[in-house]
């Protein structure tokens, strides 16, 4: 049942998160977990072609390997090997020092990974141009990135690509 998924993985982020707040939101990290799954409901709301349980557990988890101590293993002990592929896929390569290059690897990765994946990402960076509480440069560079991925992830979901654009029109004066 989607209830019981959803509050396995907040309680379980929860736990990872207790005292995290996020750059630029000015909220604790489950805020901003929370509106990242709200997007998903919204856009499953409108254009039901993605897997709702999936996705919903994946935006409360897509964070948790790059900033907890918590691994793929462990992350598909709990969740499952779907789950724990799909986060790993949105979760950027440490390894990649260059922003771009980074930006290009996670591209390619969501790419080659399930629908909800691709779902995640575009709902992350709509709750991220939905505040500006950070500063310019940083604005802008989660605008450019949103062009970035709004080109490379086309005919996913329509819904969020036309939330995500007109985000980024909206913003682009910023």
């Amino acid at each position: 049942m989607i209830q019981d998924s959803y509050k396995k993985a907040i309680a379980y982020v929860g736990k990872k998160y207790v005292n995290d707040k996020v750059s630029c939101i000015d909220a604790n990290y489950l805020t901003y977990l929370s509106t990242i799954t709200m997007e998903i409901f919204v856009a499953f709301n409108k254009e039901p072609n993605f897997n709702l349980e999936i996705a919903i557990q994946t935006a409360l988890l897509h964070d948790i390997l790059d900033n907890t101590k918590t691994n793929f293993n462990d992350l598909k002990e709990q969740f499952g090997t779907h789950i724990a592929t799909t986060v790993l896929a949105i979760t950027k390569d440490k390894t990649i020092i260059n922003k771009e290059d980074s930006i290009k690897n996670n591209l390619k990765r969501i790419n080659a990974t399930f629908k909800e994946a691709t779902v995640v990402k575009l709902a992350e960076l709509i709750t991220k141009l939905d505040t500006k509480n950070c500063d310019i440069q940083k604005f802008n560079e989660i605008i450019n990135e949103s062009k970035y991925f709004l080109e490379n992830l086309k005919n996913k979901n329509y819904f969020l690509e036309n939330r995500l654009k007109e985000l980024i029109e909206k913003n682009k004066e910023f």
